[in-house]
């Protein structure tokens, strides 16, 4: 079920708003609930960057997000490793984040958030244009 939902999340179209420097992304993310006691949590979904050059990510409800990749190491040990920002993307090439692969890490929650609560993330370029998704949380 999972799966089947996460490949409805990858199904998308963009379009772009009155201002011409915010790209609303259409497809969904999702935001795992993690316990209130928990800073934490992950977000999973697909988005087109319109631009090649990422410098920050943003979501609300949150402090701070960071761009990590699963890696398998010599030993055969499951690992996730932070990309640094900025990182070079190919424009409308579609971004994928997934368990066990590329995902964003959402840190420092600063509210308290409840299933179906709906949170937008930024996807911010170097020129300073951005992608907004909405991320829904769900357990």
């Amino acid at each position: 079920l999972a799966i089947l939902i996460l490949f409805q999340l990858i199904l998308s179209f963009s379009c772009k708003s009155e201002n011409g420097d915010l790209i609303k992304n259409q497809t969904m993310f999702t935001v795992r609930l993690a316990p209130d006691n928990a800073k934490t949590s992950v977000a999973y979904g697909s988005f087109l960057p319109h631009q090649s050059a990422l410098s920050k990510i943003e979501c609300e409800g949150y402090d701070q997000v960071e761009w990590h990749q699963t890696v398998i190491d010599e030993k055969g040990i499951m690992r996730m490793r932070k990309k640094n920002l900025p990182i070079s993307l190919v424009k409308n090439k579609e971004i994928h984040f997934v368990p066990n692969g590329d995902h964003l890490m959402l840190i420092g929650k600063n509210r308290k958030l409840k299933e179906g609560d709906l949170l937008q993330i930024l996807f911010i370029y170097s020129n300073e244009t951005k992608t907004q998704i909405t991320a829904k949380v769900v357990k």
